[in-house]
């Protein structure tokens, strides 16, 4: 009956857990280290696989004009549907709510891949329609030069990705794991809006070099207070550049080579800083 059925996809779905878990414990123990981009993944990596990480934070750099800055706000994300992983509704919701705290004169661009996928053409188009009679112009498959011009003219950069009025917990598929383009905007000068979750609390330093946002509110309200306060946005924007600088390569050389460096004297060895050359590791 029912109930049997039931109980047999349950001993089912659980012989298949563990079986994974077992064969994802197999495939791991032959690795000395391994390494993780955030303390959130290291995290995740425990629960999973059962494996302590080494966390080695990214190297980011940006070049980026030095230009004006205007009263715009811009993210950065793929447009997919799947789930809306980017969060972009939500943007929109927020834009709109600022835009009647403060007035116009704020301009928000979401930049972003988009596929040539039925769905994924359908999900862009619907957040134009969403968006048509608001100041919001969609930067779609652009070039490289084009994404660091915008940041460059932005004040804010919104990073929505677990962001969410559910009183649910964030599911970890949800979060950013670390978030090279927050440090990419924090370098050009934007300050960072970002989810109060994952990898993006290590590098966002909440009420100095940018805000956590748990709740849409959150968003809205820090958002009006920073559009109404230059002299605390040009304070917050320089500690988003100071903040943003120390995820730089010779601090990604110096982590990876401990860790290397602790793996060669499990064999009796050690890394010779000269390989490490006068730039870091190459």
């Amino acid at each position: 009956g029912p109930e049997a059925f039931t109980r047999r996809s349950l001993l089912s779905r659980w012989m298949r857990l563990v079986a994974q878990d077992c064969l994802w414990r197999y495939r791991m123990s032959g690795y000395q280290a391994i390494l993780a981009n955030s303390m959130f993944t290291a995290y995740w990596l425990k629960q999973v696989w059962k494996k302590e990480a080494e966390v080695v934070y990214p190297p980011v750099s940006l070049q980026g004009p030095k230009i004006k800055k205007h009263n715009l706000i811009v993210s950065i994300g793929r447009f997919v549907s799947s789930e809306n992983l980017k969060n972009h509704r939500l943007q929109l919701k927020v834009f709109a709510k600022l835009l009647d705290k403060v007035g116009s004169g704020w301009r928000l661009t979401p930049i972003g891949f988009c596929t040539m996928a039925p769905k994924a053409v359908a999900y862009l188009e619907e957040l134009r329609r969403s968006a048509k009679d608001m100041p919001i112009n969609f930067v779609v498959n652009a070039e490289r030069t084009e994404v660091v011009r915008h940041l460059a003219e932005a004040k804010l950069f919104w990073h929505t990705a677990g962001i969410s009025d559910d009183t649910s917990p964030t599911a970890p598929a949800r979060m950013e794991h670390f978030g090279i383009a927050t440090v990419e905007a924090m370098l050009a000068g934007c300050v960072p809006l970002t989810s109060a979750h994952g990898g993006q609390v290590e590098i966002v330093e909440h009420g100095l070099s940018g805000y956590h946002c748990r709740h849409t509110e959150d968003l809205v309200e820090f958002s009006v207070r920073l559009s109404g306060d230059q002299p605390l946005l040009d304070e917050m924007s320089r500690r988003a550049v100071d903040r943003g600088r120390v995820f730089n390569q010779a601090m990604f050389s110096q982590r990876f080579a401990q860790v290397v460096d602790a793996c060669l004297q499990g064999f009796g060895g050690s890394m010779d800083k000269k390989t490490l050359g006068s730039e870091g590791l190459r």
